[in-house]
Order: structure tokens, then sequence, then C-alpha cells
């Protein structure tokens, strides 16, 4: 990885005990909470631990005639790894299958209906742990239900979303998300302000604080910040009269909403937030997503075409919202930045 990206040891190593205790996980929050980082992470974390790991980057549809379904996964992955084995005969055992955008392969009803669910039964014809990355799905079963099957369910122990989840609809839940927790925040920024930039600067902890409760610990979303302080400041840190960021310095870029959004927008960041030029962003969906920031969450209807389209295209998050009903879904923004 990049000498910036913080390595996140305690993430990834709960992760990866998650994949090889479960045997398949799904990793799901709206664009630039770093999954992709997270993967890639994950990917080195089982290279040190000298295990067999490929990685799928993107999705596209398995052909429903010819081949069994499980010969054109191995056929998908040898197209990139030309040593995988097709017969999957010899795969080592553990070995793992990262696919990154998975929310790609939702409408892969042969993937779905036949690959996921023979490998939640533990009928693979290898011993593969497999963990899915996307910005999108059902809490439960990651694609929505449909006439034609009934999809294999992500239970709390297989499933990674923006925030930490222990004990809430499973003893097993895996205490980890996607969002940093304050420690994590905290080491973040420090390592950011060290290493990212030509000129090495720290943020006091009045500030810090401050900045962990607006970003909410989104990863895009700090990186973004700390990038925008950095950029308004730069030509003062420069020249050596700010060595340190203080409140002041964060609330002064704050001051202009429309300038910080716009800066904000340059950034990998930028992807979670809408697009006023996108056709998709309709008079519906500014309804929506205006219902969502005054009562903190509503509840999302897969029917209704606004919510769908806000969900599927990350600007709102959709999470369980009872923990007496996992069905029972509601829409909520992924970080306070979002909400302004």
């Amino acid at each position: 990885p990049n000498k910036w990206i913080y390595p996140r040891p305690d993430t990834v190593s709960k992760l990866a005990d998650a994949v090889d205790s479960y045997d398949r996980v799904l990793v799901r929050g709206t664009p630039a909470t770093g999954k992709t980082t997270l993967r890639e992470l994950l990917h080195n974390y089982y290279l040190d631990h000298h295990r067999t790991v490929y990685w799928l980057p993107s999705w596209a549809p398995m052909k429903s005639r010819g081949r069994s379904p499980w010969r054109q996964f191995s056929r998908r992955l040898r197209r990139l790894y030309p040593e995988f084995d097709e017969t999957w005969a010899s795969v080592p055992r553990k070995t793992v299958i990262l696919i990154d955008e998975a929310q790609g392969s939702y409408h892969d009803a042969i993937f779905w209906n036949t690959v996921i669910k023979d490998h939640s039964f533990g009928l693979c014809p290898a011993s593969i742990k497999i963990c899915l990355f996307a910005h999108y799905g059902d809490p439960v079963t990651a694609v929505e239900w449909t006439d034609e099957y009934c999809p294999a369910r992500w239970n709390g122990e297989m499933h990674v979303t923006l925030t930490p989840q222990p004990g809430r609809f499973s003893p097993c839940s895996p205490d980890i998300g996607l969002l940093y927790t304050e420690s994590e925040f905290r080491e973040v920024v420090t390592h950011l302000t060290a290493v990212k930039f030509d000129d090495k600067f720290a943020v006091d902890d009045t500030a810090m604080d401050y900045l962990y409760k607006l970003t909410s610990a989104h990863p895009g979303v700090v990186t973004a910040v700390v990038e925008v302080l950095y950029t308004e400041h730069r030509d003062l840190i420069k020249q050596g009269k700010i060595h340190t960021i203080t409140m002041d310095h964060a609330l002064e870029v704050l001051k202009d909403k429309g300038q910080f959004f716009r800066s904000l927008m340059q950034y990998a960041a930028g992807r979670s937030f809408p697009d006023h030029h996108d056709s998709t962003f309709t008079s519906k969906v500014v309804d929506v997503l205006g219902q969502i920031l005054a009562k903190g969450s509503i509840r999302f209807d897969i029917k209704d075409v606004a919510m769908r389209t806000c969900y599927e295209r990350g600007w709102a998050h959709r999470s369980s919202g009872l923990e007496w009903d996992e069905d029972e879904n509601v829409l909520v923004l992924p970080s306070h930045v979002h909400e302004m």
C-alpha cells in the first residue's frame, strides 16, 4: 500500500479471523468508506501469513450455458491467475477469494443461487473462503429477494458494515466497522499529517476532537478534510507560521460551506455525495435526503424509486433498524459531514 495508508492492524486481523471462522463475509458500506483499502490490507495480511489469496477487482455476469457455475467461476479466476486450477482439485485448503465491487454481481442469479448458496451449505468443490466488498446491499441477504430464488443469508457474524454491530443480531458479530475507531482516527490523522504532505504539521487535541465528531471517522471524509486543511493553510505551513492546526484553523475552513464542499468533491469522498449534474439527482431524491436529514433515519422501501436511487448510488446507507426485526430496514446518512 501507499506509505500514507494507515494499516489498521486490529481491524484487519479481526476481519481475517471472521473470514477464517465463518468462510464467507460481506463487507458493505457506501462509497469512500475504505472498502478497497481494507481489501488491499486484508490481501497483504494473508500473503504475510503465507496464505493463498486471489482477488477479483470487479464482476461481469457469468454465462448461463455450457460449463457449470463453479467451472465458470474458476475460469474467471484463471483469466487473472493463469496458474489457477479450473477443476478446483489442486486449490489449497483455506484459499481466500476477495471480490471487490461485488454489487456488480447482484444481478448474476447463477452466481448467487449456485456458487454462494453451495458455499453456504458447504457444498464447494474446494475448501475456500470468500470475502465480498460492496457499496450497497440488503443487510441480511446482500441481493434482493426475488421470485426466482431464495438468497442465502449473511448472518451477523458474516457481515461488516459502517459501524461495529457486536451482539446485535448475533453474539458472534465481529467487533469492527468500516468507519475508524476513535483511536484509529487519531492515529490516521497523525499519520497523514506526518507523511502525506511536503510539509509536516500537527492537529491539536481540541481540533482533533472536533474533526472526529464532524467526520464520524468516515475514512474518505477524514482523508479529504485533512487534505483541505493542508491546502487552505499550505502557504503558512510552508513558511513555518503554522505548525499545528487549531480549532480556529478548522472553523475558518468550514466558514464557507460551499467552498468546503467544492473542495471535498475533488477527493475520493466526493463519490459519496450527490452530484447536482447527475440526471438521477431528482427533486424526489432531494426530498428523501431531506427527510433523512430531518429525522435521522427513514424506513426503507425498495419499491420507492428515489429511495432506491439514494441507496444504490451510495448517497445513503441502508441498515437494519430494529434489533428484534432485522427485516425492518432504514436509510441513514453515512457521516455528520453528509448532514451539513
